[in-house]
């Protein structure tokens, strides 16, 4: 008889954070998760100590691929009027990680909290070394910085409730405009 194929844990990791993104991660169960899979809960356990453990592995995958990833690969832009407009289209062009971390920020998880408080860190100190490098003095620089996220979270409520407002270029051009002094 052949061996049943085992769900990688990247696989319930992917779920988990989908799982998030539409319900938050006080969606996120075992059992929810295997049926969404068609897997039984044994192939969780094989892979994660607990629901806990899903959780946090699941936040680490997303700081370094929503996180770490972009902003090595925008670091690599030199000049920082340039590297504002690639981090924006970035943020702004990725619904899917929008709507994850917008439910991440508003979780009443401490362990989220604390994960969702150091990526929005690393992501206002990225932002806000490109003001500078603007020319934008303290603090202003991280105080624009600090707008442009809070920008960026708000834009995933709004699109939401009213995504004919956000669709198109003239949204992001205006955006932009608005966000890059």
């Amino acid at each position: 008889m052949p061996r049943a194929t085992r769900t990688p844990p990247e696989r319930w990791i992917e779920e988990c954070l989908r799982t998030v993104a539409s319900t938050g991660e006080a969606g996120v169960s075992v059992e929810r998760l295997a049926a969404t899979l068609g897997v039984t809960k044994g192939s969780f356990y094989h892979h994660f100590a607990d629901r806990s453990d899903l959780l946090q592995r699941s936040l680490e995958h997303w700081q370094r691929l929503a996180t770490d990833v972009v902003i090595e690969e925008l670091e690599q832009v030199d000049d920082p009027a340039e590297r504002l407009r690639a981090v924006l289209a970035v943020a702004f062009g990725d619904d899917e990680w929008g709507t994850i971390d917008v439910m991440l920020a508003v979780s009443a998880d401490p362990t989220v909290l604390a994960v969702a408080s150091a990526v929005a860190e690393r992501r206002i100190a990225f932002m806000a070394d490109a003001y500078r490098q603007l020319g934008v003095p303290d603090p202003d620089a991280e105080r624009r910085a600090a707008i442009a996220y809070s920008t960026y979270l708000g834009h995933f409520h709004v699109a939401a409730a009213r995504p004919d407002l956000t669709a198109d270029a003239d949204y992001f051009d205006l955006l932009v405009a608005t966000l890059l002094p």
